[in-house]
């Protein structure tokens, strides 16, 4: 049986892949890619139903990076006076691993306050439609019952009963 193709877009990195053949994650919202997936720290919130990732990862495999990281940048600056070549590689390898182990979780919390951002603005949106809605009702002419006038408004403002 061949596998249906069915395009999304990546919760994180934005880039379009195919579900069907690739294969990847769904957190209840939206899909996650699957190079996404090994490096997001937010996997505990992935729905196990469509993708199962191992949660037992040992120590050293999710934090490999900034241990190495740590261990060029001390080199870098342990050779500042003697070996400039060496310093500046031990440093730029440093800060480069130590870039790519936050990079992911910087990612994420970006990304969070962008839906978070995005979510106030629809509800702001809506707010407006509905109050726009509203006064156009309220300003919608009516016949006052008691007087006959057509006015706008709750209350006429020729005898001043109310209009329902």
């Amino acid at each position: 049986m061949a596998k249906t193709s069915y395009w999304v877009v990546c919760k994180y990195c934005g880039r379009l892949f195919d579900y069907g053949k690739e294969g990847g994650g769904f957190d209840g919202n939206k899909y996650i890619c699957i190079s996404c997936l090994k490096t997001t720290r937010s996997q505990q919130k992935i729905n196990g139903d469509l993708v199962h990732i191992s949660q037992n990862q040992s120590w050293f495999k999710r934090n490999w990076k900034i241990l190495f990281g740590v261990f060029f940048l001390i080199g870098g600056f342990g050779n500042i006076g003697e070996n400039v070549q060496s310093a500046l590689f031990g440093i730029i390898v440093g800060a480069f691993l130590t870039y790519a182990h936050f990079h992911p979780q910087i990612k994420a919390i970006r990304l969070e306050k962008a839906e978070k951002a995005a979510e106030l603005e629809a509800r702001e949106a809506e707010l407006k439609a509905k109050r726009a809605e509203v006064q156009a009702v309220a300003e919608e002419p009516k016949r006052c019952k008691a007087c006959g006038a057509t006015t706008k408004g709750k209350i006429c403002e020729y005898c001043g009963s109310l209009l329902e």
